[in-house]
């Protein structure tokens, strides 16, 4: 089986927080609209928010532009969450459900705030330009400490915290910061660098005893609950520690893991009761979002009695019937679909991007099991609409997967419109050989001449460069 290249990305980002004089109510979606004008607007910006949604991944949105540089986008929510909006220059804001905020952006020089949260958004903005400076200062230090020992690099790491520390508590009194959500999520946000280097740290040296690591990463728990409405931090520490704390402790406790292994460790985490709801959920959506109802209903019970927190339990409930209905209606859909085994990958290809010689043909090639495949597609429907007054062709090929009644249902829950193709192991053995496959997801860009111009996972949905390269094309 290939290697999947895993890509993690840090971006430099625009973060949409819940900062509130008063906690807003949960359990009742509301809309927050981000609208604003971006000065001297061309083309060549290709602004986007991602939206993330704490233990459940993110939601990539691209927001309509005229030729004036007027945009506006709107998502629901139901308590705080974070989302990143890349663009130039990129920024902090803070908002809430059923905030209205408006953004005068000049590109590479400053943002100006207006409608709701004015006072907190000038804040936010300000740390983060402050903090990214601070944190360029720590680059090559915390480089040269990864080569240390465990000992000798929690110090180096240590004395950093403490630097970054008295950085952020001098800020939050520059500020006069006092409200207890904002409070929290600066906070959150700036310890954040620490106890990932802890956990990339451990995870390089996972063949070494890292004890010493591991009781400061568990010193950043019980996680208050404020934490919840940092959530691409929060969810990144979870992922994190998911795979490099339970992970590498299972693998060197019994040489392999499983689901259930996994959760069982988890499971005894009942001294970190929001920690352990974080990784019960997010180990749950992992599996729910491949269309897996297994571990779910195998471990109901606990699901049901441990995960409290509102956002938590709607999210798996949520992504259980989404599984459940969509294996349910796998064969009732309206799109083209190409199985049997007498067609060659590599010809069948050949003729479709020949078929549509006056349109880009954009290839998606993935798996049922692939988590970074599946997370793209969760930005498809936007990356198309960003697309939608250019001639493109999507072409979906599903290799390597064994069940194709789950591939039926993946394609019904992402509404994948396009041509969609399932390949068994012959068929995708020759497009192997023809294409030099490293790894899922990979995608292929057709000019509308029919050349190959572009290989290769970098060219997923939510690179903004991908878009860029496509509308090159016409």
């Amino acid at each position: 089986m290939k290697t999947i290249n895993s890509i993690i990305l840090v971006s430099l980002a625009f973060v949409i927080f819940v900062s509130c004089n008063q906690q807003p109510d949960e359990g009742q979606r509301t809309t927050i609209i981000i609208s604003g004008k971006l000065d001297n607007y061309t083309d060549s910006l290709k602004p986007y928010l991602a939206v993330n949604r704490i233990a459940a991944g993110q939601e990539t949105l691209y927001p309509q532009i005229d030729n004036e540089g007027n945009f506006r986008v709107e998502f629901a929510a139901t308590i705080p969450l974070d989302a990143w909006f890349v663009s130039d220059p990129y920024f902090i804001m803070v908002a809430k459900p059923g905030d209205s905020i408006y953004l005068k952006i000049t590109p590479r020089d400053t943002v100006v705030f207006s409608g709701d949260r004015s006072i907190e958004n000038a804040i936010v903005y300000n740390f983060f330009k402050r903090w990214m400076k601070q944190r360029d200062t720590y680059s090559e230090t915390i480089k040269e400490a990864q080569t240390l020992k465990p000992e000798g690099f929690i110090q180096v790491m240590d004395s950093i915290k403490n630097e970054s520390n008295r950085f952020t508590e001098a800020f939050l009194k520059e500020e006069n910061v006092t409200d207890q959500y904002l409070y929290s999520w600066i906070s959150t946000f700036a310890e954040s660098d620490y106890y990932r280097e802890l956990l990339f740290y451990a995870f390089r040296n996972r063949n070494e005893e890292m004890s010493t690591i591991k009781e400061r990463v568990v010193s950043r728990m019980p996680l208050p609950r404020e934490a919840l409405f940092n959530a691409h931090n929060i969810s990144s520490f979870t992922n994190y520690y998911n795979i490099m704390v339970i992970g590498n402790e299972l693998i060197r406790k019994t040489g392999s893991f499983t689901d259930s292994a996994r959760m069982n460790y988890i499971l005894g985490l009942n001294k970190y009761p929001l920690m352990q709801q974080l990784l019960i959920t997010e180990n749950l959506l992992v599996k729910l979002e491949k269309l897996d109802t297994t571990l779910y209903e195998e471990y109901s019970n606990e699901v049901d009695s441990i995960v409290t927190e509102p956002v938590l339990q709607e999210s798996i409930r949520k992504a259980y019937e989404t599984a459940i209905s969509n294996l349910r209606e796998a064969q009732n859909i309206n799109l083209p679909l190409i199985i049997n085994d007498q067609f060659n990958a590599v010809e069948l290809l050949d003729s479709i991007v020949t078929a549509n010689n006056t349109k880009v043909v954009y290839v998606d090639l993935w798996a049922t099991w692939c988590g970074p495949c599946i997370n793209e597609f969760k930005h498809s429907h936007a990356f198309k609409e960003a697309l939608a007054e250019s001639p493109v062709t999507y072409v979906y090929l599903c290799a390597q997967s064994p069940d194709p009644l789950v591939w039926q249902a993946m394609i019904k829950k992402y509404d994948l419109k396009g041509v969609n193709i399932f390949l068994n192991k012959k068929q995708f053995k020759e497009f192997d050989e023809k294409f030099d496959i490293s790894g899922f997801p990979t995608y292929f860009i057709f000019d509308r001449s029919g050349e190959l111009v572009e290989k290769g996972s970098v060219w997923r949905p939510t690179n903004p460069q991908t878009l860029v390269r496509i509308k090159e094309l016409f």
